[in-house]
């Protein structure tokens, strides 16, 4: 961000886009806080209540905070509980959600659907209702690559935390090809690799059934 301008209205029914070069933090009165990634277009819509038509963010709510809502092309979801939260939203519509921290429940209020949610996993919640499998993620690389953590000036109040359970997982996690892993191109977009197909002498290369299924349905 070139310039840091503080305290910048944005009212319910305004649109407001992010540039190319450019990201947003909010600060909410109870110590929540929101970032928007670049080349994104949100809108307030009510009370704690955001719409999305493009681009990432991140979340961050304390115990006892309030209730948010993240709504796209198809998707509305309510986070009931606190903690840390990277978004990002799908091309054709659809939400990608990643727990970092905390403990709750992801309520999908267009699905009518209630699920705990588990720290280092993402989540996909798709317009046509559908709900693939809860995959885990690669938190060092994930700390290490996304700017919605990193490219602020104030530090993450959860990054302490992040970075604990980042060296936990990295203790646990055997093989790390068998987990999704950040896409480590300097930019907001939260995307996934699917994992490589793995080649032995003598036989070809196979891919996971998961992988697989994955690149058939996901729209990205």
């Amino acid at each position: 961000v070139a310039t840091r301008k503080d305290n910048l209205p944005l009212h319910a029914g305004q649109v407001a886009s992010v540039g190319g070069e450019s990201r947003l933090e909010f600060f909410g009165p109870a110590g929540e806080l929101l970032r928007i990634g670049h080349n994104s277009e949100f809108s307030p819509i009510g009370q704690n209540r955001l719409e999305f038509s493009r681009g990432s963010f991140l979340f961050f709510v304390q115990k006892e905070g309030p209730r948010y809502s993240f709504v796209t092309k198809g998707v509305e979801i309510l986070i009931a509980g606190h903690g840390t939260f990277l978004g990002e939203i799908m091309p054709l519509g659809g939400l990608k959600l990643i727990p970092l921290t905390g403990q709750g429940q992801i309520i999908s209020q267009s699905q009518s659907s209630v699920e705990k949610f588990y720290p280092g996993q993402i989540h996909f919640y798709l317009p046509s209702g559908e709900r693939p499998p809860n995959v885990e993620i690669d938190i060092t690389l994930l700390v290490n690559s996304c700017p919605l953590i990193t490219a602020f000036e104030d530090t993450l109040p959860s990054f302490r935390e992040i970075t604990s359970r980042a060296h936990l997982q990295a203790r646990t996690i055997k093989l790390r090809s068998n987990s999704f892993v950040y896409d480590a191109v300097g930019k907001d977009r939260i995307r996934f690799l699917v994992p490589q197909p793995t080649e032995k002498e003598g036989k070809p290369a196979t891919r996971t059934k998961l992988g697989q299924w994955l690149k058939s349905k996901l729209p990205f």
